[in-house]
């Protein structure tokens, strides 16, 4: 079965952060989708109402995922979220 030139032997585990607050919490992570492509999984909702979303970004590399993950963790942290 062929390989995608973009994974490799020593690929390293996925990135994955959480921030909540009371009432809410947003989660992000950085993976290799099935097909070898860098994205950035941004999930968020409600504790307790069960309602929430999600965003799927494509990156080209897992160095501009990282940098996503560091922009959206100023924002949580300015908006009040805590990490966890």
């Amino acid at each position: 079965m062929p390989t995608s030139d973009k994974m490799t032997s020593d690929a390293k585990p996925p990135v994955f952060m959480r921030w909540e607050t009371p009432e809410r919490f947003y989660q992000a992570g950085v993976v290799l989708d099935l097909l070898g492509d860098w994205i950035v999984l941004q999930q968020w909702g409600g504790k307790h109402s069960g309602l929430g979303s999600q965003l799927v970004v494509c990156v080209e590399t897992e160095a501009e995922g990282l940098k996503r993950m560091a922009l959206v963790a100023r924002q949580r942290v300015s908006r009040g979220y805590q990490l966890r």
